[in-house]
């Protein structure tokens, strides 16, 4: 049994059909439990990699900004100027 039968095309809406998707969905409720944890549990894995590809991305791009700053040993206010600058055009991509 696969979670298929119960999708409904939102442009191509059909009471009937509708109802009695709705209706086989209750009825199949108790097999379909661990299908739904199933894909709940690797849609969550998935998401977790996502957000640590994003996250250590942001991280890598805050020390590569603070190695350029040393590197080319600008002042203080010109740092933080540059950090704000720097993270400013990350959250755009």
């Amino acid at each position: 049994m696969d979670l298929e039968e119960y999708c409904h095309d939102i442009n191509d809406m059909n009471v009937g059909r509708l109802i009695e998707q709705f209706q086989r969905l209750e009825e199949n409720a108790e097999k379909l439990k661990p299908i739904i944890r199933q894909r709940v549990d690797q849609s969550r894995k998935a998401l977790d990699e996502q957000y640590e590809l994003v996250f250590k991305s942001s991280e890598n791009l805050v020390e590569r900004t603070k190695g350029i700053q040393r590197a080319v040993g600008l002042p203080g206010q010109f740092r933080e100027l540059f950090s704000a600058i720097s993270m400013k055009m990350f959250e755009r991509h």
